[in-house]
């Protein structure tokens, strides 16, 4: 968890504006210990809008919340049906922020996690919540392990925003090892999802993930078989080298821009002379990624 000091060091994770610091004068002067019902009317009534009361209630809020009177006001924010479309917008807060309010709200509602994913289901229906949605799963990923979130993410990948559904299947891929379901997603046309699904398997020694990595080199798309090599490299298969030196001659600049970024994530010097060669590849996507590799390489070398 991040650390917060100062007038950070509150739930609402920064500094209160001046009206939230006006607000924020008010609620002290209430009793503190609501209850579930939630706010006092007399707060809100007069207001166009509650987020500058959600604001300065938060940064009454100690982090971790742990007296009663803290809790007792997260629980009246939790109780309004607003409150939780003014955590999901990104301009509300940053993901980091989400991230801590999302995980010391968790301590009063330990089902914050399953509300925020399905509520996101609701407007799966298009790009115009594809960024709230992103922002939120973000968050969740870091918040909320294990199968608890299978259900929404299943819905989502479902999603007619295609990076909302990449994200949801790299999420649930993290947390259902199943291979009848790894199988159906690696058949969909959209790259994206495919090359998630791989992704999430990055780290499992298990035969169903080497499987999928060593299939996946096959696949016409850069990124899946970028992927599929840093799975391999990942479990210590000595043949990734030796590929990445070929997919980097590849015809296609997509690939070789692929594995030159994927050189600079394995990091090994062996691929020094490659990346140096790439900086005078005429595809200037690949000189670019080249030379990034190759300076985390040079920057991570003994001596």
């Amino acid at each position: 968890m991040t650390h917060l000091k100062g007038p950070e060091a509150t739930l609402l994770c920064r500094k209160p504006t001046d009206f939230e610091q006006a607000l924020r004068r008010l609620v002290e002067r209430q009793n503190p210990l609501w209850t579930q019902a939630g706010f006092p009317r007399s707060l809100w009534q007069d207001l166009p809008s509650p987020e500058p009361l959600f604001g300065a209630v938060m940064s009454l809020v100690e982090v971790p919340p742990s007296s009663r009177p803290a809790r007792a006001r997260c629980q009246a924010l939790l109780a309004s049906s607003e409150f939780l479309p003014y955590l999901s917008r990104p301009a509300s807060f940053s993901r980091e922020q989400l991230t801590v309010i999302c995980r010391n709200l968790m301590q009063i509602d330990p089902g914050l996690d399953v509300q925020l994913a399905s509520s996101l289901c609701a407007h799966s229906c298009g790009e115009a919540h594809a960024a709230e949605a992103l922002h939120v799963l973000a968050a969740l990923d870091e918040i909320s392990r294990g199968g608890r979130l299978a259900m929404a993410l299943t819905r989502l990948t479902r999603s007619a925003s295609a990076h909302v559904a990449s994200k949801a299947v790299l999420m649930l891929g993290r947390r259902v090892s199943n291979p009848a379901w790894i199988e159906r997603q690696m058949a969909a046309d959209d790259a994206r999802i495919r090359a998630n699904v791989i992704e999430s398997l990055w780290g499992l020694a298990s035969e169903l993930a080497r499987k999928s990595f060593r299939t996946s080199l096959q696949d016409v798309h850069n990124r899946v078989v970028g992927n599929a090599l840093i799975g391999l490299h990942l479990l210590g298969e000595q043949d990734v080298g030796e590929r990445l030196t070929e997919m980097i001659n590849h015809p296609n600049p997509s690939f070789r821009a692929t594995a030159a970024w994927a050189m600079g994530r394995r990091g090994d010097p062996v691929h020094a002379d490659s990346l140096r060669l790439a900086l005078d590849d005429p595809d200037p996507g690949v000189r670019k990624r080249a030379a990034l590799s190759l300076a985390t390489i040079e920057a991570t070398a003994p001596g």
